[in-house]
């Protein structure tokens, strides 16, 4: 049988591994990651918590160990999905800014449209 407590502490590992790689903004890494975490979740998905407690030889430490790395993992997560979220904010904001020099470009070309520039001489 697969080591439950194994697999949620390897979980808690790749999400603060996570939080390293939003941090220095490292996508293609992230992507890696997120993947070997989907694999990690699947393996737990298809395990029984309820059994896996039960069978260890010390329930209630095995149930606070796994209730702690829960905790931890839940954590990390809730700050990477902050971090992520200050990123599109960023990204959202350069592109308002972008917009905006466009609108003026846009402004200006058509205030005129001269094919050239024109003098006027006036002699007093």
């Amino acid at each position: 049988m697969l080591d439950l407590i194994n697999l949620y502490k390897k979980l808690n590992e790749l999400t603060g591994k996570e939080e390293e790689i939003i941090t220095s903004e490292d996508y293609d890494e992230l992507i890696e990651v997120l993947e070997e975490k989907r694999k990690v979740i699947e393996e737990i998905d298809g395990l029984d918590m309820e059994e896996y407690i039960k069978d260890s030889d010390a329930p209630g430490k095995t149930y606070q160990e796994l209730k702690g790395l829960i905790t931890s993992i839940k954590e990390l997560e809730d700050g990477n999905i902050a971090r992520i979220n200050e990123g599109f904010g960023e990204v959202k904001e350069k592109m308002q800014e972008l917009y905006k020099g466009q609108q003026s470009k846009k402004g200006y070309q058509k205030a005129g449209n001269f094919r050239e520039a024109k003098f006027i001489d006036k002699k007093l």
